[in-house]
């Protein structure tokens, strides 16, 4: 289990997070959705300890996290950073130090899957040829926990759907777990287990796609009630909080899109 408490993080006087919660248990995909400059990088690094958040806390099983505790965590960062001149069987080599269960059969299948150039230097791969290589790398690194940044940006469609497969696979055996961001609506859909809507550094909605349809209505305004949260305004009613049997069930993107614009 991964608990975020109260997270908080600025950028010199620029807030980046102010009240970020999150619970992920094993077994999850859970995905941060939310626009660019929403928090989602920022509460990405402050769980794999690349920032450390000014209040606030990241239990992992309970535990803060240390450097032995980071050989179960694999990243995906934001910007794919590659040396010069450093070939895939280069960074292969290195991955092989800092995860002692390195599956190296399981690298050399992965990359045939992809049909990624083994004799070109990472420099010169592609933006989506990048992000392929980092989560072959994470795949085959064997960690319990991966963090993935936009894992499917630039990614065409027919890969896309097989790197979902392969983040489900990764968490079937109810121990693993996936944390991931994305600003695709329907990727939430597709693939998370729990998610959490994050918009200007703040934790507005958590909990799975079920539990999100059933805490919202959209309603006329001749139905609003005093119990009822107003969520946004939509084109065709209100998007309220309610437990009341009222108005009409939205879907999923109506939901997303009612936190996003509120």
């Amino acid at each position: 289990m991964i608990e975020v408490i109260n997270l908080e993080k600025s950028y010199g006087p620029k807030p980046a997070l102010i009240d970020v919660n999150l619970t992920v248990n094993s077994g999850d995909i859970y995905v941060l959705v939310g626009p660019n400059g929403a928090g989602k990088t920022t509460t990405l690094k402050c769980i794999y300890g690349d920032l450390k958040p000014d209040n606030g806390k990241v239990l992992i099983d309970g535990k803060t996290l240390n450097k032995f505790r980071k050989r179960n965590i694999s990243v995906l960062l934001e910007d794919r950073v590659v040396f010069k001149g450093l070939y895939p069987y280069d960074y292969a080599e290195l991955w092989k130090i800092l995860y002692p269960k390195w599956n190296d059969k399981r690298y050399k299948e992965l990359m045939m899957e992809f049909n990624l150039p083994i004799t070109k230097p990472l420099n010169a791969y592609s933006s989506g040829m990048k992000t392929l290589f980092y989560i072959i790398l994470m795949l085959a690194s064997n960690t319990k926990i991966m963090i993935l940044d936009e894992p499917t940006q630039n990614i065409d469609p027919v890969k896309k759907d097989k790197i979902l497969k392969l983040l489900k696979e990764f968490v079937s055996n109810g121990e693993n777990i996936v944390i991931m961001s994305t600003h695709h609506i329907e990727e939430v859909e597709l693939i998370s287990s729990r998610f959490a809507i994050i918009n200007s550094g703040k934790t507005t909605f958590e909990g799975d796609i079920q539990e999100a349809l059933n805490a919202h209505k959209i309603v006329k305004q001749s139905e609003m009630t005093e119990e009822m949260e107003i969520i946004m305004p939509l084109d065709d009613g209100i998007l309220v909080k309610t437990n009341e049997d009222i108005g009409r069930t939205p879907d999923f993107r109506e939901v997303v899109l009612g936190y996003l614009k509120k």
